[in-house]
């Protein structure tokens, strides 16, 4: 089956890489323009410049709506990765009881922390 050649080769998408660069960083950037990822990003003559504080401010007035939600998020995360670094630890641990003869309870105990790791990894 034949593509139309409107799909096979379409004028927007030339590979054209050069084979030195000019040591600028321009060289990958003719790529870029030739399959049309940055068309139409050129500055405007009205485009508004910001500073970093203004900018840090609008975005912080976007999200002080969700505050109580980013905090709740952001704690569950360090608890998911608190509890996943708790494995090797808790690993290490049964091995070296295994070495010893222990006892069924201390198995029984050593069996519930690892489900408790193994849930909480997977949240």
């Amino acid at each position: 089956m034949r593509l139309p050649r409107r799909l096979v080769a379409s004028s927007h998408v030339r590979l054209r890489i050069p084979s030195v660069p000019d040591g600028t960083g321009s060289a990958g950037n003719d790529v870029w323009r030739q399959m049309g990822f940055f068309a139409g990003l050129n500055e405007e003559k009205y485009d508004r410049q910001y500073s970093d504080r203004q900018l840090v401010g609008r975005i912080a007035e976007y999200f002080k709506p969700q505050v109580k939600r980013l905090v709740a998020v952001s704690v569950f995360v360090v608890a998911i990765a608190g509890v996943g670094a708790m494995l090797p630890v808790l690993v290490s641990r049964i091995v070296d009881l295994l070495k010893a003869q222990p006892t069924v309870q201390v198995i029984s105990l050593a069996g519930l922390g690892l489900l408790f790791v193994g849930v909480g990894i997977w949240g």
